[in-house]
């Protein structure tokens, strides 16, 4: 039986067209750094040592608002180095804490961010509740299960309806152990496999499985294979596997990461392999093209008009599962999170710093909420100096979900009409 037709039978869905609802308008063509536009310069004055005669909280939140706009790349290394330097101080306000820790972490340092929260979460009040909840989400990105678990522990024990912990903890607690599918690390000579994929070594991991990087051996090219954490049973693995995979189906647009192969017994999704890795990962190796990030932030606009026109919210936009193909085109991956829009969400999940501020357990699940994670997204690419993006960007990000964008085809309409 293949792909579509046990997905058919499984969720009574009929077949459609994977172009069907896609833009036919070819996206900007990949651009190098040598032929971005030159970053607007600020004549004569040395940003940093300026910033340095303020309280350091205010120093903060200059410099990450004139690093996320276009600036002077020597005042610009003046400004990181400076924000170094503050990180390792421990009278930050909380909010001045977190958004030194958020912007670390969209650079790819993590030791710094960690730092950071870590000081944060020595203290009283919600600030340290959300310096633990940003240092549980940094274990649980590189694969420390254990010191995940105790930093949500450490929050649910002083607040246990926390947004997000609780939720956390559990799906921690269902990860993988010994015998279960993707439980360990795989070492350079292992031949593990499931069927005809043969697994060559771990890419990442996170609260629902894990994922690997496998060779289809009857085709002869690699894959990706993600592997549902055993937690619940096998029922419950196959739930979560099949929800996933009826999501993939659902939507079947060549702007998201394309689903393969299903394999039930094992709980395995087979996707395609995105060579060029990450957005994060990009973002991490230094300052990003303005004409290059423009086109992948209109593949993403354009796969969110796919996701919401057929009545689904991603729920987990961020830098992180947006991968690259090898002919440099952005697609959306990792649909796990994902609801039917109007649903009621069941618990407060995603990332922080790309999560809508109203999402909440309970809430209404609405498109605007990936609208804002889009705009956040923007921003850590580095879309802030470009003076038209950076006002749709600011738009995304209103707190009052009423002022964005309306979805992802209206973030197509307005990315259109900029130059």
């Amino acid at each position: 039986m293949g792909l579509r037709d046990w997905l058919r039978r499984i969720t009574g869905s009929k077949q459609t067209d994977p172009d069907e609802g896609e833009d036919d308008q070819a996206a900007p063509p990949v651009v190098s750094p040598a032929h971005a536009a030159p970053p607007r310069r600020v004549d004569g004055v040395d940003v940093a040592e300026r910033l340095r005669a303020m309280p350091p909280g205010d120093a903060v939140r200059r410099a990450v608002a004139s690093l996320r706009s276009e600036i002077d790349p020597v005042a610009a290394t003046g400004l990181v180095r400076m924000l170094r330097e503050l990180s390792e101080r421990d009278d930050l306000d909380d909010d001045a804490g977190l958004l030194l820790a958020e912007y670390f972490q969209g650079r790819g340092e993590a030791d710094v961010a960690a730092r950071v929260l870590e000081s944060a979460a020595k203290r009283s009040g919600d600030g340290a509740l959300r310096a633990r909840l940003g240092l549980a989400d940094l274990c649980i990105e590189r694969g420390d299960r254990d010191a995940a678990a105790r930093w949500l522990e450490e929050l649910v024990a002083c607040d246990l309806s926390f947004p997000g912990a609780r939720e956390r903890l559990r799906r921690l607690g269902e990860g993988a152990r010994p015998g279960d599918a993707g439980a360990t690390l795989l070492a350079p000579d292992a031949r593990a496999g499931i069927g005809r994929y043969v697994l060559l070594k771990e890419l990442g991991r996170g609260g629902a499985g894990a994922v690997f990087l496998a060779r289809d051996e009857r085709l002869g090219r690699e894959v990706a294979v993600k592997l549902h954490h055993g937690g619940g049973g096998r029922e419950a693995r196959r739930a979560r596997m099949r929800a996933e995979a009826e999501v993939a189906e659902a939507i079947r647009s060549a702007r998201v990461v394309r689903l393969l192969d299903v394999r039930p017994e094992q709980g395995a999704l087979v996707m395609e392999h995105c060579a060029g890795g990450s957005l994060r990962q990009v973002i991490a190796r230094g300052p990003v093209a303005t004409e290059q990030a423009r086109g992948w932030i209109r593949d993403v606009a354009l796969a969110l008009a796919r996701v919401h026109d057929t009545g689904w919210v991603h729920r987990d936009l961020k830098p992180g599962n947006i991968l690259l193909r090898e002919d440099g085109r952005a697609v959306v991956s990792d649909l796990g999170l994902a609801r039917r829009a109007g649903e009621r969400a069941d618990a407060v999940e995603g990332t922080p710093g790309f999560t809508a501020p109203e999402a909440r357990a309970g809430e209404a699940i609405r498109p605007t909420s990936d609208v804002y994670s889009f705009g956040a997204m923007g921003l850590a690419l580095g879309l802030g100096g470009h003076p038209a993006v950076a006002r749709l960007l600011q738009q995304c990000l209103s707190p009052d979900p009423a002022a964005r964008p309306a979805d992802g085809r209206a973030l197509v309409t307005a990315l259109s009409a900029i130059a």
